[in-house]
């Protein structure tokens, strides 16, 4: 019911409690490295379990935690908090991302392709991370959509919605980078 970082929680509960809390302790021990682990800790992902609730979570000894993420039992070291970040592309100049890892140049192009856009001149172009109350318009849908509610239909891991690029033009949400 193991699989990397990740247990099937309806699995993982159809086990004996006693093959529940070995699997448990060792998925917890395979991120921290360390053998001696607390019993504490063992009942307090249990607990975490019973709820099955996505998004609840347990900090863990050794800047680890346990995160419920849909139907899945998730043990891993804490990702780093992401600030908001905001960086403008400038036409012919790179513009290095480190919150990403990449280096974006923008320029000007009359072949079109996945990461060609079109916009008007003079326009603000920017790549930021999300914002409160954050809002797109999907190609092929009337109307516009919550990026919060994007990212939950899409499954996005709660950890990892502050370091999803998005691609910017004057202010609006053009494209959600991956």
């Amino acid at each position: 019911c193991v699989t990397g970082d990740r247990a099937d929680i309806k699995r993982l509960m159809g086990e004996h409690i006693s093959v529940r809390r070995r699997i448990l302790y060792r998925m917890l021990t395979s991120v921290t490295g360390f053998a001696d682990i607390s019993s504490v800790y063992i009942e307090a992902m249990e607990s975490l379990i019973a709820s099955g609730r996505t998004g609840k979570r347990v900090d863990l000894p050794s800047d680890t935690e346990a995160v419920i993420e849909y139907g899945a039992l998730i043990v891993r070291k804490k990702a780093p908090v992401h600030g908001s970040f905001e960086y403008e592309l400038k036409i012919g100049k790179e513009t290095t991302i480190p919150e990403l890892g990449v280096t974006v140049l923008l320029e000007e192009t009359n072949t079109p392709g996945k990461n060609a856009f079109t916009f008007p001149e003079n326009s603000a172009v920017s790549i930021r991370n999300r914002r409160e109350g954050d809002y797109f318009y999907p190609e092929g849908m009337f109307g516009r959509k919550k990026l919060k509610n994007y990212f939950i239909d899409e499954k996005i891991e709660r950890g990892k919605r502050n370091s999803i690029g998005l691609f910017t033009v004057n202010g609006e949400i053009a494209y959600i980078i991956g």
